[in-house]
């Protein structure tokens, strides 16, 4: 039974990653206020939010990097745009 149940969770995270799902990690705080509603919606899945999050952001920022990860989506420094990618 243990076996089985690990192995129905391990295909379900499988799936979410090939999905575009979240990553499991939370939003982060933006260190600039404008830029969480971005931050946010990236995170529930808006792949357009997640580019402008990223191009929005200073360079080497968290943002920038949470951005260009789609929210924990895909590895950084991919050099695929999360709207080309997932939508």
């Amino acid at each position: 039974m243990r076996t089985r149940t690990a192995m129905v969770a391990a295909a379900a995270l499988i799936l979410a990653a090939c999905g575009g799902e979240p990553s499991g990690d939370d939003p982060i705080d933006a260190s600039d206020p404008e830029l969480q509603p971005l931050v946010d919606a990236c995170s529930d899945g808006d792949m357009d939010a997640c580019d402008e999050l990223y191009f929005s952001s200073d360079v080497g920022s968290a943002e920038e990097e949470y951005g260009d990860t789609c929210a924990g989506r895909q590895p950084a420094d991919s050099g695929l745009l999360c709207a080309e990618e997932f939508d």
